[in-house]
């Protein structure tokens, strides 16, 4: 082991310009990160999950329930970009022990108090020490695993946070005490970081050092601007994908976590039952999305921008007809629902590939985050905005809201796909320059 350690420090491998070549040992590895993550997205969804059983138990209201879930979202959001630019900078194993090991902590103060300060304060804990998770692990996919691979492990990975949704539903379910979801949250946490930690000491040494494109001092000292990185996200259209994104995730996620109150609020013969019925198979829906655009790109669809225009614009006329929800048939506005649901949902592939571009450059980490940033802000303006709207008006307002958000993700897409085309066209030039 010395000596295989003296060989990487030799070789300059230091945790961040490396990557495997060795297939068997790459897709093991995107296996347990798959795995990993979706973990990681159910434990985010510990007090969604469990909403019902908390305010039932009457440990706290749906107010203070939902102050904790937007507190963790307000700080986690902004840090993605942080995460963003340590994953390109840091070892990213390392990122996400950190990530892995505080999320614990914070879960487990939860699961010995349930004082609502106490809870709030760790839940934010929580979005903070999260910070480099998610790029970090698209740093490792998009850089370290091997490079044949890259796009189809970025489709799978595209279902872990489904699947996390999944587990987090079924464990509120069946964990009769919802104090429980914490303590099993934090164990597979903790657990998750040992594993990493060896799993990751193990495959190391089979790792390779990157290819070195020799840059002038200026040059180097360039690149790790955050001037050039914005720059080149400029350039590339990349900004305007990014505050696309958050209208985006607003809509999509929107439509399918509130498709059963709007439809019980709108309906009277849709009972509660019935409506978590119909919002499942919508959720469902969103996963046939992603399954949809894997078999289109890059065969049919080659240019990502353009297939994500594509899309956004075979939404628009479902939003539009659930402008007027309550007045259509109930099978009309579920099936608009799915169908819109479907085309927005395969967008998120696309966006992945977006930020995988960024690889060549050292940015694919500051792109992920940058993007997850953006679609968590999303998150945030759906689950409070969207709800309060319809509580001072009605949900035929939060439609016409909606279309707008479409007509402004449509335009930010044409935008950016004229500032891709020309991106693409003088990248050369503009890397001489940068």
């Amino acid at each position: 082991m010395k000596n295989i350690t003296k060989l990487h420090n030799e070789n300059g491998v230091d945790g961040v310009h490396m990557h495997l070549e060795n297939k068997k040992i790459s897709r093991h590895f995107f296996i347990f990160l798959f795995v990993m993550y979706a973990i990681v997205y159910m434990t985010k969804n510990c007090f969604s999950s469990a909403l019902a059983a908390i305010v039932a138990e009457g440990a706290m209201t749906k107010s203070q329930a939902g102050i904790i879930t937007a507190a963790f979202y307000v700080v986690y959001t902004p840090l993605q970009i942080v995460g963003g630019i340590f994953a390109d900078k840091y070892n990213p194993e390392r990122m996400i022990k950190i990530g892995l090991i505080g999320s614990a902590i914070s879960n487990i103060i939860i699961f010995l108090t349930q004082n609502f300060w106490v809870m709030l304060i760790s839940w934010v804990f929580n979005a903070i020490i999260q910070f480099p998770l998610w790029p970090s692990v698209f740093k490792i996919m998009s850089s370290q695993l091997v490079r044949s691979d890259r796009r189809m492990m970025i489709f799978y990975m595209s279902f872990a946070t489904s699947f996390g949704l999944l587990f987090a539903y079924l464990t509120a379910a069946f964990i009769t005490n919802w104090k429980y979801n914490f303590l099993l949250s934090a164990s597979l946490l903790f657990i998750l970081a040992t594993v990493l930690h060896f799993y990751y000491n193990r495959i190391e040494p089979s790792m390779l050092k990157d290819k070195e494109i020799p840059l002038t001092p200026q040059k180097a000292a360039s690149r790790g601007s955050f001037a050039s990185t914005f720059k080149l996200f400029a350039a590339s259209g990349f900004i305007f994908l990014v505050v696309l994104t958050m209208f985006r995730c607003s809509l999509e996620q929107g439509i399918k976590a509130l498709a059963p109150t709007i439809l019980m609020e709108s309906y009277e013969n849709v009972s509660p039952t019935l409506g978590n019925l119909m919002g499942t198979i919508i959720i469902i829906m969103g996963i046939l999305g992603t399954v949809l655009i894997r078999a289109l790109y890059p065969k049919v669809i080659r240019n990502e921008y353009a297939g994500y225009l594509l899309l956004l614009c075979l939404s628009l006329p479902m939003i539009v007809i659930l402008k007027y929800i309550g007045s259509i048939h109930l099978a009309f506005a579920v099936a608009s629902m799915c169908i819109a649901t479907l085309f927005l949902s395969a967008t998120h592939l696309l966006a992945s590939h977006c930020s995988l571009y960024f690889t060549k450059y050292g940015k694919n980490g500051t792109a992920a985050g940058v993007i997850n940033s953006s679609g968590s802000f999303g998150i945030v303006i759906y689950s409070y905005g969207f709800s309060k709207i319809a509580e001072i008006y009605n949900w035929n307002v939060v439609m016409d809201l909606m279309i707008v958000f479409a007509l402004v993700c449509i335009t930010l897409n044409v935008i950016a796909c004229i500032f891709w085309n020309r991106f693409k066209k003088n990248e050369k030039e503009f890397e001489e320059n940068i």
